[in-house]
């Protein structure tokens, strides 16, 4: 049989073109229905991108030059979520996670459940167990049995309030907050507040708040779709990564910085597992680097992540650091700089492809910032200080000192040429985000004025009583106003002659202002208080700028300056507490207050400070009328319980300034506190001919062309008329200190004759048997034409001369032992070379006579 092939070869053909299509339409459909969501996503990471590139932060530099803040090249591993598989993103956080952690890399683990030994319980529950054993109190106890407990402990009476019982306990007896806070009338922990708001911030429901930590992590398995072939341990370093993403508040556009300056071998790592890890990247960029660790801490401060406000309002992106104390922050618009942007292809796993170099911005550098400090007197300052402190403590002679402060001030300027402030810190801690462990050793919680804390300057915001040395503000006073002369002498036989509790650490006799400076006695300077009366020492001490805050760039307290209105004003607040939470007078009110302005206050402030402007100290002198007219103003707001018109008449006699309060005044207690830096303003006023200038630690800012773009400009913010006279008394009054007096075994050997200095001790009661005295000296050098004022203190310091060794050590060094950097670098390059010369020309030893054979 014959076939004809040519029938055949059509039919054929139909049916491979027939098969041909179909095959190409399943293909097409597994393409777009079956797989077209995955190939929909890598077409649309594959595109055109717009990358940031992080401006350098402008340095800062020491006024000789050395550069103190900088930065280095650092690499991060960075995460986008748009670019990351849904389906794998579980698997990409656990193999990222496994990858950081055998590698020692340090990362964020703020996830607030713990797994230890198949147990699950929150870092909050371990947080109240700790302190509940820290301070004596049963584990299982409540808030409100807690404070109950405290209230027995510290015998506080039933009828104060809790919120009233808490600030006593706070304040008075630990120093430090108690994790417990009232939420509608009801005593909670703070850890428990803590839980619920974490537990809102995933969604929980209210009725789940009292889920347990299993409970919790299980509900967040399931939300986060981590199924069983994943262990509990897994599962939490996978939330891990969740907490890192939520607390960074990420876009899901924006890369999210999970770790900072990581080792070269975990770069090599996750780039060789790049396939794996899509939507993970590794990204050079600057890392701030503070060479010398911990010199000025506080003057530099240390930077930190910013916040969603950063980003919504002030041009910041999620993972920018910026200044948050010191000149870091109070420099930031300068030293930031701006960012450059360039465009790149990237593929889906978002890795670039491909640059458009011809459409890229280039980041501006940040300027840079130079100060005023000295850094051999800064460095001499800080050393002086800790090993001055580390010195009495175990020497016993002050076994509670731990802290304290030095300023170095240009008397004619104002400039800060050194700012001390210990305990101190290592900004480096911070620059690629501080550790949980760090951040709780360093940011200590306290209220309390006395306690180390390291991110505190000590130097500007520890305002304390000043003791003796406010003694020579207070001659110049009284030579100003006539109440006592150069020649003039005070009696002194140990006390008062009138108010008999004032007493003196000697019997001085006849005493000039000469010798009481030198002699510190208590006895003249009361006298010359009583003469002066509190006005004229508060006008005068506010001319120097006691009391005020001194104009410098970062932050810093206005100390206090006793005066009657102050005093009036503490016990009209604490009228006011008394009328509103025993008396029970509750509600709001609008007042005008002292600015003419309407101003919405408590109800019990209104009565407050009605009671104490209508008995007034003039009209109303005896307990008698003083309470005959409060029951007449209180009898106004049906305050007519006699218990309650009694309390009140108290504080209003207790607000009353009398005589006894200008003594005390007038020796630097009482309710006189001062800032280390404020006293270095008074004594440059002093000797500079009564110019208060502005304390500043700027100089000036280049920016990255060298261009002055800010320079300081002396500014003077006050001046005090004085007696030339009258200055050079007190001056030699404080030459004979370090001549004669507290001053001269710290001074021994030191060029009076050349150089001299004046200085003045002080020893500071606190105002609690149970606190050691604040040690303080108080100096200005060269005597004739001073240039430079100083300041130490240290608390707990229990006797002034265990400050002036730290004075004495910063002067030497501003004289004698003062390079700028380029100084010190040449001086090194002559030592080096002269070793190396002199191992040159080292004679060869001769070689020893061979001994002849016997």
């Amino acid at each position: 049989m014959i076939i004809n092939e040519k029938k055949l070869r059509m039919p054929f053909l139909y049916v491979f073109l027939f098969a041909m299509v179909v095959l190409f339409l399943f293909r097409l459909a597994q393409l777009q229905i079956v797989e077209g969501e995955y190939y929909q996503r890598m077409a649309d990471n594959k595109m055109l991108q717009k990358i940031t590139e992080s401006a350098p932060r402008g340095g800062i530099y020491t006024a000789d030059g050395y550069h103190v803040a900088k930065n280095r090249i650092g690499y991060s591993i960075d995460l986008i979520y748009a670019n990351m598989n849904e389906e794998k993103r579980n698997e990409v956080f656990l193999t990222l996670f496994n990858i950081l952690n055998e590698n020692d890399e340090q990362f964020s683990d703020d996830f607030p459940i713990i797994l230890e030994g198949g147990e699950f319980y929150f870092t909050y529950e371990k947080d109240a167990r700790e302190w509940k054993e820290a301070n004596d109190i049963p584990v299982g106890s409540s808030a409100q049995e807690t404070l109950d407990v405290l209230r027995d402990r510290y015998n506080v009476k039933d009828e104060v309030n809790d919120q009233v019982a808490m600030q006593a306990i706070e304040t008075v007896h630990l120093g430090q907050s108690l994790p417990i806070t009232m939420r509608d009338g009801e005593l909670i922990f703070r850890y428990t507040s803590q839980e619920e708001a974490w537990k809102r911030s995933y969604g929980f429901r209210q009725e789940e708040y009292e889920f347990t930590a299993k409970e919790s992590f299980d509900k967040l398995r399931d939300n986060f779709n981590i199924d069983e072939t994943y262990n509990d341990a897994d599962a939490r370093k996978i939330m891990l990564f969740r907490q890192i993403l939520k607390n960074q508040g990420f876009r899901s556009w924006e890369p999210v910085v999970i770790a900072k300056d990581v080792k070269l071998k975990t770069v090599l790592e996750i780039d060789s597992n790049i396939h794996l890890l899509p939507g993970v990247s590794v990204n050079a960029r600057p890392i701030r680097e503070y060479p010398y660790k911990s010199l000025a801490s506080h003057v530099l401060g240390y930077i930190g992540r910013v916040n969603e406000t950063d980003v919504e309002e002030n041009g910041y992106k999620m993972n920018d650091m910026k200044g948050i104390s010191g000149i870091e922050s109070a420099f930031e618009s300068y030293l930031k700089g701006e960012d450059g942007l360039k465009l790149t292809v990237t593929d889906y796993l978002g890795r670039p492809q491909d640059d458009f170099s011809e459409e890229a911005i280039d980041p501006v550098p940040g300027s840079d910032v130079h100060l005023t400090i000295d850094y051999d007197l800064q460095r001499v300052a800080e050393e002086a200080l800790a090993d001055q402190i580390e010195e009495i403590r175990s020497n016993k002679r002050a076994p509670n000192a731990s802290s304290g402060a030095v300023v170095v001030m240009d008397v004619n300027t104002g400039a800060i040429l050194a700012l001390a402030s210990n305990p101190g810190y290592d900004p480096n801690l911070f620059s690629t985000g501080i550790s949980t462990t760090d951040w709780q050793r360093l940011n200590v919680v306290v209220d309390d004025p006395l306690y180390p804390k390291p991110l505190y300057n000590n130097a500007t915001m520890t305002a304390l009583q000043p003791g003796s040395t406010f003694k020579p503000l207070m001659a110049i006073i009284g030579l100003e106003k006539g109440v006592i002369t150069e020649t003039s002498t005070i009696y002194c036989r140990g006390v008062h002659p009138v108010f008999t509790q004032f007493s003196c650490l000697g019997r001085h006799g006849n005493e000039n202002v000469k010798d009481a400076i030198m002699d510190s006695c208590n006895v003249y300077f009361y006298e010359t208080g009583y003469r002066l009366g509190i006005d004229n020492i508060e006008e005068y001490a506010a001319a120097f700028g006691l009391g005020r805050r001194t104009g410098l760039e970062i932050t810093e307290s206005a100390g206090y300056l006793a005066t009657k209105n102050d005093k009036l004003q503490i016990w009209t607040y604490s009228a006011s507490d008394y009328i509103r939470r025993t008396v029970g007078i509750e509600g709001t009110e609008t007042i005008v207050n002292n600015e003419g302005n309407d101003q919405l206050v408590y109800k019990s402030y209104a009565i407050a400070r009605e009671l104490f402007q209508e008995v007034d100290q003039e009209t109303y002198r005896t307990y008698g009328d003083v309470y005959r007219k409060a029951s007449e103003v209180l009898g106004k707001y049906n305050i007519k319980e006699t218990r309650y018109i009694h309390r009140l008449t108290e504080y209003l006699l207790a607000g009353r300034w009398v005589a006894s309060d200008t003594i005390n005044a007038s020796i630097g207690q009482g309710g006189n506190s001062f800032t280390p830096i404020q006293l270095a303003s008074f004594i440059s006023t002093m000797v500079n001919g009564g110019n208060r200038m502005e304390a500043y630690l700027v100089d000036r800012v280049e920016d990255y062309a060298g261009r002055t773009v800010y320079q300081h400009k002396p500014n003077i913010l006050g001046k005090v008329e004085m007696s030339e006279k009258n200055v050079d008394i007190v001056k030699e009054g404080m030459r004979m200190v370090s001549l004669y007096s507290t001053g001269r075994t710290a001074f021994s050997g030191f060029d009076h004759t050349g150089i001299g200095v004046g200085g003045k001790t002080g020893t500071a009661q606190y105002g609690s048997d149970s606190v050691d005295n604040t040690a303080w000296f108080v100096a200005f050098a060269p005597f004739d034409e001073p240039e430079i004022a100083v300041v130490s203190m240290i608390i707990q310091g229990k006797t002034s001369s265990n400050s002036v060794p730290v004075a004495r050590k910063v002067i030497d060094a501003y004289f004698y032992d003062n390079m700028t950097y380029q100084e010190r670098i040449e001086e090194e390059l002559r030592q080096a070379e002269e070793a190396e010369r002199e191992d040159q020309e080292e004679p060869e030893e001769p070689e020893e006579p061979e001994e002849p054979e016997e």
